[in-house]
C-alpha cells in the first residue's frame, strides 16, 4: 500500500528501509539506494527505532521499570534503550526506544507482560522523526538527513 502513494513513474526503483506490519503506523524511509537500505536494516548497525504505544490497561510505574530492563521475549533478547510514559497521567500510553529489528518484537514484549497493544506508531527511525507528517503524507529528506543516515550506515 505504501508504494501505491508513489504515482510518479519517473522515479527510480525504491526500497523500504525496515518494515511496518499492517497494524502499525508511522515513519517508513524509502530510498533508491539499496546499499543504504540494507545497511540501515542490518542487525549489526543497531539502528534506533522509537514507538508510541497505547495498551489496553494502565501500566503501574513499578511494572514499567521492570519492562524497561533487558529481557527475553520468546527466544529473542531485547534491551530497551528507554521506556517511559508518554504522559504520566495516562499510563496506557508509552514511548519505547529500541535497537532491535526482530519481527513484531514490541507487540511480543507487551504480550509477555500481559498487555494488548491497541495502537502502535513508529515515531522515529535512525534519528529521523515523523514530526508533523500525517498518515499517507511524505516528504523528501534534506541533504543533512541523508548524510546522517549514510553515517549511521557506515557509508
Amino acid at each position: 500500500k505504501v508504494f501505491d502513494l508513489l504515482t510518479d513513474t519517473r522515479l527510480p526503483e525504491v526500497f523500504a528501509v525496515g518494515r511496518l506490519d499492517r497494524n502499525t503506523s508511522g515513519i517508513l524511509i524509502l530510498t533508491n539506494d539499496g546499499e543504504l537500505a540494507n545497511r540501515l536494516m542490518h542487525p549489526k548497525r543497531a539502528v534506533e527505532k522509537g514507538y508510541q504505544i497505547t495498551v489496553d490497561q494502565p501500566v503501574p510505574a513499578s511494572r514499567l521499570e521492570a519492562m524497561a530492563q533487558p529481557q527475553y521475549v520468546d527466544d529473542d533478547y531485547l534491551i530497551p534503550e528507554s521506556l517511559a510514559f508518554a504522559d504520566f497521567k495516562d499510563r496506557k500510553r508509552l514511548i519505547l526506544s529500541i535497537h532491535s529489528g526482530q519481527n513484531r518484537i514490541v507487540r511480543r514484549m507487551l504480550t509477555k507482560w500481559g498487555y494488548r497493544v491497541k495502537n502502535l506508531d513508529r515515531i522515529s527511525y535512525a534519528g529521523l522523526g515523523k514530526n508533523s507528517l500525517k498518515p499517507a503524507q511524505w516528504r523528501h529528506l534534506k541533504k543533512r538527513e541523508v548524510n546522517m543516515l549514510k553515517n549511521k550506515a557506515g557509508l
